[in-house]
């Protein structure tokens, strides 16, 4: 029986994402659960063991199918021997050997990393980053991640840290991050920093536009509502849609600064603004970047888009990083 198919799984602070993934990439099943509705890492670990088998089960499959199954994670991961040191969005899991639980339990090689390093990888491998030699995948969301690729490999730190570009601080005396630090580019560009600009923004002035796509009820207020408000030409949305590309061109500026990359990619739900984010940030990104290495760069949205994250960890298997 040929051991041809790879699973890429996507573990979150919400859900989990997992998929069934042919040799050719493409895409054959897909199966997603609620994380956050099981406390326990031991029942999360025995309900991600039965999604794969049933996964597999209902397109016709068995383990013996499987060439390996890749995880994707938000945390501090040891890839080297699939390790998870510590979560960023689930409680109770800290010095986890989860790759010897899983490879005790299914009989298939598992391989671990941090998902953006496996986002990172999709993207080279096939997405927006193919035919890079160096490149960064920054991931958006309610943190802010990134994934490196020097000549061709991943790099990811003496303590598998590399990529923290979210704690780049570029004003000391900013807003309070959630890592206990201030002025971190996450507390600008968040998801939760540019919810509270919005709510800031709209308690001094009402916006029509914001208003009908929220229904009247503030709490409702997403990144996603600013999104289709920008796109219907309110001024409120766009002006904070500026002022976050401004903050994340300075710390995109200060990676093509270090780095030197060929292409910076870009994920993750905020980047579902567009141009309204990535204009302003490839601007600022020019102002503040050192002029041969700003000149090169190219910044680019994911190709991969909501399937990054499992093709990601999928990539792992069979390139192993």
């Amino acid at each position: 029986m040929k051991k041809t198919l790879l699973i890429g799984v996507d573990l979150g602070g919400t859900n989990t994402k997992i998929a069934l993934i042919s040799k050719e990439t493409n895409i054959l099943g897909r199966s997603t659960f609620l994380t956050k509705a099981y406390t326990l890492k031991e029942d999360l670990i025995k309900k991600l063991i039965n999604e794969v088998n049933g996964l597999l089960r209902s397109n016709g499959y068995s383990i013996n199918n499987l060439t390996g199954i890749g995880i994707g994670l938000a945390g501090l991961v040891d890839y080297s021997k699939g390790f998870i040191f510590d979560l960023t969005n689930i409680s109770g899991w800290r010095k986890v050997p989860l790759r010897s639980i899983l490879e005790s339990k299914l009989n298939v090689p598992v391989y671990l990393d941090n998902d953006a390093n496996a986002i990172c990888l999709g993207e080279y491998l096939y997405g927006a980053g193919k035919n890079s030699n160096n490149l960064v995948l920054v991931s958006l969301g309610t943190g802010i991640g990134a994934g490196i690729i020097i000549n061709g490999r991943l790099y990811r730190g003496s303590s598998f840290s590399a990529g923290e570009i979210g704690h780049i601080i570029i004003n000391e005396n900013g807003p309070k991050c959630g890592c206990g630090s201030f002025g971190c580019l996450e507390a600008y560009i968040g998801n939760s920093a540019i919810t509270r600009a919005a709510n800031e923004g709209f308690k001094k002035k009402r916006s029509k536009i914001l208003n009908r796509i929220i229904k009247g009820n503030i709490k409702n207020l997403t990144p996603q509502h600013l999104s289709l408000a920008a796109k219907e030409g309110d001024p409120l949305s766009i002006g904070i849609w500026k002022d976050a590309g401004r903050y994340l061109g300075i710390g995109l500026s200060a990676l093509v600064n270090l780095l030197n990359p060929d292409k910076i990619v870009i994920c993750g739900g905020i980047s579902k603004a567009g141009d309204f984010l990535l204009a302003p940030a490839i601007k600022s990104l020019k102002k503040f970047s050192m002029d041969v290495p700003g000149k090169i760069v190219k910044v680019l949205r994911s190709k991969l888009g909501d399937d990054a994250g499992v093709i990601g960890a999928a990539s792992l298997v069979r390139y192993g990083g």
